[in-house]
């Protein structure tokens, strides 16, 4: 069975489904900082919910991740429009 999205990253799947799915180093929007971004984003491509891929910088050797909301992660984001609920009581 798997665990329910914690808050963060439910909130980070619902912006990526919200800015054309994609989200890159540099892309405009970070969650926190870029390596708490990172971190989400890779937690998100473990469950599937978004695909991972390593581009190529054009003029260096440089690879960066380049993630993309799947079909699986467009259902469990839901209407774009509306903000998630929290998963936990504060």
């Amino acid at each position: 069975m798997t665990r329910p999205l914690g808050d963060n990253q439910r909130y980070v799947l619902w912006t990526l489904a919200g800015r054309d799915g994609v989200w890159y180093p540099g892309a405009g929007w970070y969650w926190g900082n870029t390596s708490t971004t990172l971190r989400i984003m890779d937690s998100l491509t473990r469950r599937g919910l978004v695909a991972k891929t390593l581009m190529k910088a054009r003029r260096t050797e440089y690879t960066y991740p380049h993630y993309t909301i799947t079909d699986e992660g467009r259902k469990e984001a839901g209407d774009t429009g509306t903000l998630p609920a929290r998963t936990r009581k504060d």
